[in-house]
């Protein structure tokens, strides 16, 4: 399973073990230009070849879309029209500021949080995600 946390400059990426047990952070890709960033998470997906890609979907605190919603799930069609992966879209709530919790816990300096802050928050969306699964939610 692979992780994404969509953005407008950034993009997180996160990969399950072979279980689909646990998530880690994998890498953080350049969201523009569009064709980079497609041929880079393609390139994931050859070397991981993921069963499904789950895509950070922002809602509001009262469960409707948030304001790039709409961004999200064009890129998540994007992804399964050009990459052939089943992609499911999955509420993205708190998950920067978990990963932001779990990197300070860690003792990452504030630098190497800012580079690495979409990688876990993709991990933490994952994770998210294959615990859901694996309760049967």
């Amino acid at each position: 399973m692979l992780g994404v946390d969509f953005g407008t400059k950034r993009v997180g990426v996160a990969v399950s073990d072979e279980t689909a047990t646990l998530a880690r952070p994998l890498a953080v890709l350049p969201a523009v230009p569009r064709d980079r960033l497609l041929r880079g998470i393609g390139e994931i997906v050859g070397i991981y070849e993921p069963a499904a890609i789950v895509v950070g979907y922002p809602r509001r605190s009262r469960g409707e879309p948030g304001t790039h919603a709409a961004a999200a799930e064009a890129f998540a069609a994007l992804l399964k029209e050009k990459l052939g992966v089943r992609v499911e879209l999955r509420d993205e709530a708190l998950t920067t500021e978990a990963a932001r919790e779990k990197l300070l816990e860690a003792g990452a300096r504030r630098r190497k949080r800012r580079e690495r802050i979409d990688a876990a928050a993709a991990a933490v969306l994952l994770q998210a995600f294959l615990d859901e699964r694996g309760r049967g939610t």
